[in-house]
């Protein structure tokens, strides 16, 4: 592996995202377009590619090669940053890796809000922060910790954000620290305030409802925790470029 990384150069970020995946969901992806790092904050997800089985979890992410062709299964309710990239690499197999540095959540996180904002100089920070994520593999003395209470407001975000009520009180609360050092905390380590990070969980799962479920427009916003489809398809629109309908006429993202 520590070969494979010093070959890596990242020529190009193509789409990164928070996605949502309910227990027993099952996805065939066929001639995958981009090479991908994925990532699971709280679930399980099965990968089954030529005969073998990579598994995402609060411990463990993959390296998903292009062109791969495979199928996933959830096994317990997921959400989890999909970085998805193109790069110089040649790989046939899936490649699965170990980690217990909770600030590689961080990092993957800052990189799908980096894709979402999109401000200037964006990729070359997008970029360095995949090199950041892989080698991180290779340092066992690294001192930037994901904190505790970081996260526990994150897995809180995650478990409500389709309640429209939810704010940044209630989630300080969650973690027991104050909205101030929330709002600070969330800077730091994710790279934006808690109620844009909650705006782009709440954007990126509606758009995983919108092209890979039935649901109504109407119904995905009250899901994700809109309080109006006008709301949500403003917000919606901000975000992605394109309308909720729009963006459901076009190709997953996985």
């Amino acid at each position: 592996m520590e070969n494979i990384l010093g070959k890596l150069t990242v020529y190009d970020i193509a789409v990164c995202a928070d996605i949502f995946s309910s227990a027993g969901t099952r996805r065939d992806i066929t001639n995958r377009n981009w090479y991908g790092l994925i990532f699971s904050t709280k679930g399980k997800v099965n990968y089954y590619h030529n005969g073998s089985v990579y598994t995402t979890d609060e411990n463990h992410f993959i390296l998903v090669p292009q062109k791969s062709t495979y199928y996933l299964v959830c096994e317990q309710e997921d959400v989890g940053p999909v970085l998805n990239f193109y790069c110089n690499l040649n790989l046939d197999k899936f490649m699965s890796f170990e980690f217990s540095d909770r600030q590689i959540i961080g990092d993957a996180e800052k990189v799908v809000t980096l894709w979402t904002d999109k401000r200037p100089g964006w990729q070359l920070t997008a970029k360095s922060l995949i090199y950041k994520i892989l080698s991180a593999l290779f340092d066992g003395n690294r001192n930037t910790i994901f904190p505790t209470h970081v996260k526990t407001a994150i897995s809180f975000i995650y478990k409500n954000y389709g309640d429209c009520t939810l704010d940044n009180a209630q989630i300080a609360a969650s973690a027991n620290i104050s909205q101030i050092y929330l709002q600070k905390e969330f800077i730091k380590y994710i790279g934006q305030p808690p109620q844009k990070f909650l705006q782009k969980i709440r954007i990126n799962n509606a758009a995983e409802l919108l092209v890979s479920g039935t649901l109504t427009v109407s119904d995905i916003s009250q899901k994700t925790g809109y309080a109006s489809v006008y709301h949500f398809s403003r917000a919606f629109k901000n975000i992605m470029g394109m309308s909720p309908l729009q963006y459901r006429k076009s190709s997953g993202i996985m």
